[in-house]
C-alpha cells in the first residue's frame, strides 16, 4: 500500500508542476523613510479619502514610515524656492525614497486664467476654481455654454497663449535640471522616482451642434503635455521615471468628464488613476537583480538624414555584449529631439526593464543641395550601377525565393519556446521516473 501511495505522489507531483506557470519571485526594495514631493495630485485633491492616494498606497505597500510634503497648487518655480531655502533638507538627508510629482501647475495656470474669463470668473477672487466653473457652467443656458466653450477654446488656441506655453515649459526646464541636482547634493543614495506627465483629457472632443465644429481637447493638450515629457526622459541619470503617460490613455482614471451639459475641468487622478500610479512606482522598486548598463551594449551609427520637414526617426537595432538584440519599450525607449530642422539631431535611449541608465546617438539632417551634391559625386557610377542591375535580374527568382522564405514567422519564439521546452523535458523525466517506480515494486 505504501509503495502504491508513493507511486500516486510521484504523478501527482509532476502533474502539478507541469500545470503550474513558471514564476520568477520578485522581492519589494526595503525602504525605511520615503517622502513625496509635488502639487495636488500626490496630496490627493478630490479624493474622499486621502488614503486612497498614491503616496499612502505606495507606503502602506513598503511598510514605511512617510511624510507626503506635496502642496496643492505648487508649481516647479515653487518647488525649487522651498528647496534652496533648505525647507525640506532634513527629510531629504534621511530619506531612502523620493517621489515627485511636479510641473503640471506651470501650464495649469494659464489654462485657469482662460477659463476664468470665458466664464464670467474673476480669478482673484476665486477660492477654490474647479468646482466654481462648474457651478458657474452649470448655471449657463445652453446658447451661454456653447459661447463659452467656444471662448474658452479661442482663448487657449492664440498665439499669445501658445508662446506663453513655451515660456512655462523652458521655464519648467531649467528649474528641473536645478531640483534634480539640490537633492542628489542632500542625498547622493535615496532613490528618486517622478511620475510621467499624463494627458487629462485623452479622447475628449466637444462637438458644437450649432456651428459644425468640434474641440479637441486631447490633442491640443498632448501637443505640450509631450514637450515635458521629452524633458523628464532626456536624462535619467539621477532618478527613475514612473510611465504612466500611456496607462491613462484610456478612459476611467481620471476625474475628467467634459460634456455640453457637465463642462467639469478636474484633471486629477480618480482612486483607479492613483492605484494606476502607487503600482507603476511599486514596480520599480521590485528587485529582480543586477541591471545592465545600456551604455555597455553595441549601438548602430546612423547615417546623414536627407530633411523633409518632418521628425526624422531612425530605427535602432540595439545589441548587448552576448549579440542579444534589445526589444523596444521592454529593454530601452527612445526619444528624439532636434530631428526636423537641417542640423544636428540626437537620439536618447533610456534603459528599462533589465537595462538601466542613459546614452545618446547624434545625427545630421542634410539640406536638399548637399544631397544634390552626393548625388553629381555619385551621377558617374551609374552605368555601373546599371551593370550590376542587369547581372542580378538573373537571379531574381531566387532572390524571391529566399525572401518568401525568410518572411514566414514562427508563431511563438523566445521565452515561451524554452518554456515548452523545459516542460517536455521535464514531462519526460517524470514519466521514466514513474515507469522506474513501477517497475521496481510492481515488477512489471
Amino acid at each position: 500500500m505504501r509503495r502504491k501511495i508513493l507511486f500516486v505522489l510521484v504523478i501527482l507531483i509532476f502533474i502539478a508542476y507541469l500545470i503550474s506557470p513558471l514564476k520568477v519571485c520578485a522581492e519589494t526594495m526595503q525602504v525605511e523613510n520615503y517622502i513625496a514631493f509635488g502639487d495636488s495630485i500626490p496630496e490627493g485633491y478630490g479624493l474622499e479619502d486621502t488614503n486612497n492616494g498614491y503616496v499612502a498606497l505606495v507606503s502602506e505597500e513598503l511598510d514605511c514610515n512617510y511624510e507626503n510634503l506635496a502642496v496643492s497648487g505648487m508649481n516647479s518655480t515653487e518647488f525649487l524656492a522651498l528647496l534652496q531655502g533648505n525647507t525640506y533638507e532634513t527629510q531629504i538627508k534621511q530619506a531612502d525614497l523620493i517621489t515627485i510629482s511636479i510641473g503640471s501647475n506651470d501650464l495649469l495656470g494659464r489654462i485657469q486664467e482662460i477659463a476664468c474669463e470665458a466664464f464670467g470668473l474673476n480669478k482673484d477672487e476665486v477660492v477654490d476654481i474647479i468646482p466654481e466653473l462648474k457651478e458657474a457652467f452649470a448655471n449657463a443656458s445652453a446658447t451661454e455654454k456653447i459661447t463659452m466653450i467656444k471662448d474658452f477654446y479661442t482663448s487657449l488656441t492664440t498665439q499669445e497663449t501658445r508662446d506663453m506655453f513655451l515660456q512655462a515649459i523652458n521655464g519648467y526646464e531649467q528649474n528641473w535640471d536645478n531640483i534634480v541636482k539640490i537633492l542628489r547634493t542632500l542625498n547622493s543614495s535615496a532613490r528618486i522616482i517622478v511620475t510621467e506627465f499624463y494627458n487629462p483629457f485623452y479622447g475628449v472632443e466637444i462637438p458644437l451642434v450649432s456651428s459644425g465644429e468640434t474641440i479637441n481637447f486631447s490633442d491640443y493638450v498632448e501637443t505640450y503635455i509631450s514637450q515635458m515629457n521629452e524633458i523628464l526622459n532626456s536624462n535619467t541619470t539621477d532618478y527613475e521615471i514612473a510611465k504612466i503617460h500611456d496607462k491613462f490613455n484610456t478612459q476611467g482614471l481620471t476625474n475628467v468628464n467634459i460634456s455640453l451639459t457637465d463642462f467639469n475641468i478636474d484633471p486629477h487622478p480618480n482612486v483607479a488613476g492613483h492605484k494606476v500610479i502607487a503600482d507603476t512606482i511599486i514596480d520599480l522598486l521590485q528587485v529582480s537583480g543586477e541591471k545592465t548598463d545600456i551604455n555597455e551594449c553595441n549601438f548602430p551609427e546612423i547615417n546623414d538624414q536627407i530633411y523633409t520637414g518632418e521628425k526624422i526617426e531612425p530605427e535602432l537595432e540595439i545589441k548587448d555584449t552576448e549579440g542579444k538584440i534589445l526589444v523596444k519599450n521592454e529593454d530601452y525607449e527612445i526619444f528624439y529631439s532636434n530631428n526636423i530642422e537641417v542640423g544636428q539631431a540626437t537620439i536618447t535611449i533610456n534603459g528599462i526593464g533589465n537595462y538601466t541608465g542613459t546614452h545618446t546617438i547624434s545625427f545630421e539632417i542634410i539640406g536638399d543641395e548637399e544631397n544634390d551634391n552626393n548625388n553629381s559625386n555619385n551621377s558617374n557610377n551609374t552605368t555601373n550601377s546599371n551593370n550590376e542591375m542587369n547581372n542580378n535580374s538573373n537571379n531574381e527568382n531566387n532572390v524571391n525565393n529566399d525572401t518568401t522564405v525568410s518572411q514566414i514567422k514562427l508563431p511563438f519564439t523566445g521565452d515561451f519556446v524554452k518554456t515548452i521546452i523545459l516542460i517536455g523535458i521535464l514531462g519526460v523525466l517524470g514519466f521514466a521516473v514513474a515507469v522506474k517506480i513501477k517497475e521496481r515494486y510492481y515488477n512489471i
